[in-house]
């Protein structure tokens, strides 16, 4: 007779809840149980969420099963092919949409997990995990390139619904022999690893299908010099021309930016660009949002660390009578959808004209698992303070940004 451990009865709760779950509809729904040990789960944005112990259990033995898969090559060819596919713009693999895909040999991915899952005495039945946690991603999010399937097997690490770059020195990781290993979540490693844990760039409607957060655009690395500014101040003693489109044309993270803001197994980042003017209809009085970017993505972390990644996005066709002589940029990295809001507040000093300049803030929401980044004050007349490697701004130590017009 098989012994029912305690752990097998959590992951057999967990699953007896999904179960039930099959007939909701409504955007946040909490279902709780009358049954002793048995928790709430909880639909919000579309995702179904248990506890996040419970969660954690759950990406913990999808780790364990992909792990133990990784000794057949394969398998291995699989995972790479199918992240380099880049299907949300990161080297990203849906669990839900992976067991449905053969290898190379007509072999099916899903009969490889089910029998890693019976070798490690885990549940076989694979699509219960992604009931509960629909959005369940495998991951590569460094080195892809560089991994030789032929003979090496990487790690599988697990990035937990609790994970935070701020407070999260390591991640639990399995080999293919189920040893654990504890890897620097600060430190981004020089070889592949795989990640399991869930995926930032996709929504789930009521119904479970999939979609891309936003209209997301695909960008390729370039070079800086093909198109920045190298000139500073232009006519009118202005840098920016007056009635003229500006543009962001590239980003860059430099120094330990990973430990603040997208750690290595989270990925490339994902950064929304708010900008404020102030309100021409109330005599410059309040703040307004003239522009917002969601998601800005590089394809690949290597891109934006310590070099200019070129993003090129229109923000407004500056003309200081609506908007005065100042913009307030905010820069934001964007983490999963499924958590609550917090607060911000921005304020900086706006030069309305030549003579006169005032002092106002604004507030808005983002959500409690976001990176605020911070914001920069950019003014129509002066030029970037920065023009060391051609005229750009900072943020902090950490980002820098390039506007053009």
């Amino acid at each position: 007779m098989k012994k029912f451990t305690n752990r097998n009865l959590i992951r057999m709760a967990i699953v007896c809840i999904a179960i039930g779950l099959g007939s909701c509809q409504k955007d946040a729904v909490e279902v709780s149980s009358n049954k002793q040990g048995q928790e709430a789960v909880k639909i919000q944005d579309g995702v179904r969420i248990s506890s996040i112990p419970k969660g954690n259990l759950l990406l913990e033995d999808v780790a364990k099963i992909v792990a133990k898969s990784l000794n057949e090559k394969s398998f291995r060819e699989k995972v790479k092919e199918e992240a380099q596919k880049r299907f949300d713009g990161d080297y990203d693999i849906l669990l839900s949409e992976f067991i449905k895909s053969r290898d190379k040999q007509g072999n099916s991915i899903k009969g490889i997990l089910v029998k890693s899952a019976k070798a490690n005495n885990i549940s076989e039945e694979l699509e219960k995990y992604h009931q509960i946690l629909p959005k369940i991603n495998i991951g590569v999010p460094v080195n892809i390139d560089e991994w030789n399937t032929d003979n090496y097997v990487p790690l599988v690490a697990i990035r937990g619904l609790d994970y935070d770059e701020a407070s999260t020195k390591e991640i639990k990781a399995f080999d293919k022999d189920g040893k654990i290993h504890w890897i620097d979540a600060t430190k981004e490693p020089t070889v592949p690893v795989v990640v399991i844990g869930m995926n930032e760039r996709v929504v789930i409607d009521e119904k479970g299908s999939f979609s891309l957060k936003h209209n997301q655009a695909r960008f390729e690395p370039g070079n800086k010099s093909s198109g920045g500014r190298t000139a500073g101040i232009l006519s009118d003693n202005c840098y920016f021309q007056d009635k003229a489109w500006i543009y962001i044309y590239s980003m860059k993270f430099t120094g330990n930016w990973g430990a603040k803001y997208e750690g290595w197994p989270a990925g490339a980042p994902e950064i929304d660009v708010r900008v404020f003017s102030p309100k021409s209809t109330n005599n410059f009085a309040d703040l307004q949002e003239v522009r917002k970017l969601n998601d800005l993505e590089p394809n690949k972390r290597s891109d934006i660390n310590e070099k200019w990644w070129i993003c090129n996005q229109s923000i407004i066709a500056w003309d200081k009578a609506l908007y005065g002589q100042t913009l307030l940029f905010d820069f934001t990295e964007d983490d999963a959808e499924a958590a609550s809001d917090k607060p911000i507040t921005i304020a900086a000093k706006f030069k309305i004209s030549d003579i006169l300049s005032i002092d106002l803030s604004t507030s808005f929401q983002i959500k409690t698992v976001d990176e605020h980044i911070g914001t920069m004050p950019v003014y129509q007349c002066a030029a970037p303070p920065k023009s060391d490697d051609g005229y750009y701004y900072d943020v902090n130590q950490y980002f820098y940004f390039e506007l053009i017009n």
